[in-house]
């Protein structure tokens, strides 16, 4: 990771989970002119639904042309079934402070209206850890001021939003950006690779945020594109 980010002028971290929050984050930060970095965590190397979401991250980077690590997971764990944010979690911290010279500037997260209270609550106690970690003691009290000026700050440009709101917004821009989402989590296998399934919960919870965004355009008296761009 480290020669990945070396020499570089990344400003802003994201961690992706290859779905339409990690993409509306990354289109807003590059449309805001921030030069984000994108990593995913990968916990199960083998598991379809973890592929299928490491190649959405891929194809959301290479979409914007931003650097993006896929950073796989060697401890020995009996149970694999632990959320991938607690893992990205944990490597935003790693980020941070492996790469002193970087100095990032922002924590982009895709939370939306729905969990972005979850994700602050968390970040609270990365930045502590950060924080005391840059000066060298467990205290909060004594927080060194060059630590508290340089920390990160946490950015949720789509807590505000709906799942089917995000769809909609990002549909009128990046139509093609958005077939690319990926969020299955019981593939099914199609002759050397999987397709997502439709029927999961995470499939299910797509399907409804498209269609509430597409019945949207009823509401709207003006924005013929907005219709348009949602039948492509």
């Amino acid at each position: 990771m480290k020669e990945t980010l070396k020499n570089s002028n990344i400003d802003s971290i994201i961690p992706s989970g290859g779905g339409i929050e990690t993409a509306a984050a990354v289109a807003w930060a590059v449309g805001k002119g921030y030069k984000p970095f994108l990593f995913t965590e990968v916990v199960d190397r083998d598991n379809p639904a973890v592929k299928g979401m490491t190649r959405a991250t891929q194809d959301i980077a290479e979409y914007f042309n931003v650097p993006f690590k896929v950073v796989y997971n060697d401890i020995p764990m009996d149970n694999l079934n632990i959320p991938i944010a607690d893992f990205a979690f944990t490597n935003i911290i790693k980020l941070v402070l492996g790469n002193p010279s970087l100095r990032f500037k922002y924590l982009i997260n895709g939370g939306n209206a729905e969990d972005s209270m979850q994700q602050r609550v968390q970040l609270r106690y990365l930045q502590r850890i950060i924080a005391s970690r840059w000066s060298y003691q467990y205290d909060m009290h004594g927080v060194k001021w060059d630590a508290f000026i340089n920390m990160p700050i946490s950015l949720f440009p789509l807590e505000y939003l709906t799942k089917s709101e995000i769809i909609g917004i990002v549909m009128q821009e990046h139509a093609e950006l958005v077939k690319k989402i990926w969020t299955c989590v019981s593939p099914i296998k199609q002759e050397n690779n999987y397709k997502q399934c439709k029927k999961c919960s995470k499939c299910t919870e797509w399907s409804s945020a498209v269609r509430v965004a597409k019945q949207a355009r009823l509401k709207i008296q003006e924005g013929l594109n907005y219709e348009y761009n949602l039948h492509k």
